[in-house]
Formats: C-alpha cells, sequence, structure tokens
C-alpha cells in the first residue's frame, strides 16, 4: 500500500477541494463517458494524473471505476492510452451489464 506523508496528504486533500470547487462553479464539466474505454455512465471520476502538486490541481482525467482502480492497481498515474486487451475486456463487462433480461 502507498503511504502518503502528512505533507503529501494535506496536497491531495487540496486538489480533491479544488476539483470539487471547479466542480461547483462550473470551471470544470464531469463528462458522461470515461476517458480510457470509452463507456457512457453516470459517476466518472476525476484523476489527479500529474500528481497532487499546486499547478496539476485541476489536471485530471474522467475515468470510470473501473479505469480509475485499474491505473491505481498498475501504477499508471499519467495518461497513457489503454492496453486495448483491457479496453477490450471492459467492452465485454459493460456489453453484458446493458443486457436486458
Amino acid at each position: 500500500m502507498n503511504k502518503l506523508t502528512p505533507p503529501e496528504r494535506e496536497a491531495r486533500k487540496m486538489a480533491y477541494a479544488a476539483v470539487r470547487t471547479a466542480l461547483r462553479s462550473g470551471a470544470l464539466v464531469r463528462p458522461g463517458e470515461c476517458s480510457d474505454c470509452e463507456r457512457k455512465m453516470a459517476g466518472i471520476h476525476g484523476h489527479h494524473h500529474k500528481g497532487y502538486a499546486p499547478e496539476h490541481r485541476l489536471d485530471v482525467v474522467w475515468l470510470c471505476w473501473d479505469c480509475h482502480a485499474w491505473r491505481h492497481a498498475t501504477g499508471h498515474r499519467r495518461f497513457e492510452p489503454l492496453p486495448a486487451d483491457v479496453k477490450a475486456a471492459f467492452a465485454v463487462i459493460t456489453e453484458w451489464g446493458n443486457r436486458t433480461a
């Protein structure tokens, strides 16, 4: 587990607050689809792919929960294209979830 130091935790807290404030004011707009797998869904997450430094507080990539978790699990902090095999797996999951009973 990657433990943050107290200054890093404070930087993360400030970055999260900056995104919340920007969303509320309209300076940032949460899209309806994931930047990586392009699934359309509510609840897209802002991922601070360049870290939490003051100059990058609003520099986020919008990801679905699966892609966000994948980036953290694999250490992909900077914006990189989603590998084709992972993107294909998410497409299958989405198709299965969207099927009608």
